[in-house]
């Protein structure tokens, strides 16, 4: 490690301070180590710090914590990348409140391929789980990086989704890389760091406290091009990473979910604001104006692919035709029995039972039709025997 690297990871790993107040300080003396070496006069000169603060910092040089960490590190094969390393993630560097170092476990995708960031509710439903796989592994297929949190729920479905898609993931941790949380989520990690990483501002050993996820959030939406929200409560933890998102000029899509489920609240709410609503990949692919592999373009034809540039709170084009629109326009092709059935299964799991009940028809024959529409690929079966429109 470079001497620099060892001021900037004592500047980095002192918890007395904000990463606002951690940046304006390395910006204002113009090192760390100048940080490191300023009396408390000089600190408190800057205006950031108040006289308890700077005290502090300069007690800190006493302790043994840089040496420890760097221990740490060594000993877990941890790596340390300071905000002045060339392997420093630049998409950081354009935020206002960077972190002046990450640890890291794994290897960083390339900077030049888009990354995307997808998040959602911990206690997420059997819906909200099946498009969080859908739309990483479908995003992951075209060679954009899965960017998320490791959380219980839609973080997990959306890691997993890239994992199964050969594609490359990113996992934001507020606490430790070295520490496993949530405990379920071990067979995922060890899958994100065979391809992907792991990746904190905070150091090893550091526990999952509740303050660490919303300002590890900013991470999140700082990393990513653009920010997918899949099921959210009103007031959702991954409202935070989209306050971050929306402070960084970054593009926020919203995948609409049941009117009369708490889990879409935040979700549709977002819409009804200005994000872009998110029915199929495309739907960010078009916004985004981003590349993607010919033999997954989308079949409908005379589509726009002008980039928009709405942002929250703007008005959408109203000569936009919806993805969803398009999409029902292909289901001519249906035969009549099948489209009856179809046009009975939404977002929100429908079970063969109640299929029945809503087109008067046999449990035999549902099965039959369902069969069919997997087939030709317009539905999508879940466990317990329940199905969902496809993307």
């Amino acid at each position: 490690m470079r001497e620099d690297d060892k001021y900037i990871l004592w500047l980095s790993i002192f918890e007395g301070l904000s990463a606002l107040k951690k940046f304006d300080l390395y910006k204002y003396f113009e090192s760390a180590k100048a940080v490191y070496e300023a009396n408390l006069s000089e600190l408190l000169s800057t205006g950031f710090l108040t006289e308890y603060a700077s005290q502090k910092l300069i007690d800190y040089k006493n302790s043994n914590n840089v040496e420890n960490t760097i221990e740490q590190c060594l000993k877990k094969e941890i790596e340390f990348i300071s905000i002045e390393n060339n392997k420093y993630p630049q998409k950081l560097l354009k935020i206002s409140d960077p972190p002046l170092g990450l640890f890291i476990i794994g290897t960083l995708p390339d900077y030049s391929l888009p990354n995307i960031a997808i998040v959602g509710s911990r206690a997420c439903s059997k819906y909200g789980a099946s498009q969080a796989y859908s739309f990483a592994n479908h995003f992951a297929s075209n060679g954009m990086t899965i960017v998320s949190g490791l959380a219980k729920g839609i973080d997990a479905k959306a890691h997993l989704g890239a994992i199964d898609a050969n594609g490359k993931t990113i996992a934001v941790l507020g606490n430790g890389v070295d520490v496993i949380y949530p405990s379920e989520n071990i067979e995922i990690r060890e899958k994100i760091i065979e391809t992907g990483c792991i990746i904190s501002e905070y150091a090893p050993g550091v526990m999952p406290l509740r303050c660490h996820f919303p300002i590890r959030n900013r991470i999140i939406s700082g990393l990513s091009d653009a920010v997918c929200v899949i099921e959210a409560t009103k007031k959702s933890g991954s409202l935070h990473t989209i306050n971050h998102a929306l402070e960084q000029g970054k593009e926020v899509f919203s995948v609409p979910g049941n009117i009369t489920s708490a889990l879409s609240i935040g979700c549709n709410d977002l819409i009804k604001s200005g994000a872009h609503p998110l029915t199929d990949p495309f739907d960010l692919y078009e916004v985004m104006d981003f590349v993607v592999k010919k033999e997954t373009k989308r079949k409908e034809k005379n589509i726009s692919k002008t980039k928009k540039n709405t942002k929250i709170n703007k008005k959408e084009d109203n000569n936009k035709k919806s993805s969803k629109d398009n999409y029902k326009n292909n289901n001519d092709s249906l035969a009549a029995d099948e489209k009856m059935v179809y046009d009975c299964i939404g977002f929100e799991p429908v079970t063969v039972e109640k299929l029945a009940e809503l087109t008067n028809s046999q449990i035999q024959t549902i099965q039959y039709i369902l069969i069919m529409l997997e087939l030709k690929s317009y539905i999508v079966k879940l466990p317990g025997q329940k199905y969902v429109r496809s993307l």
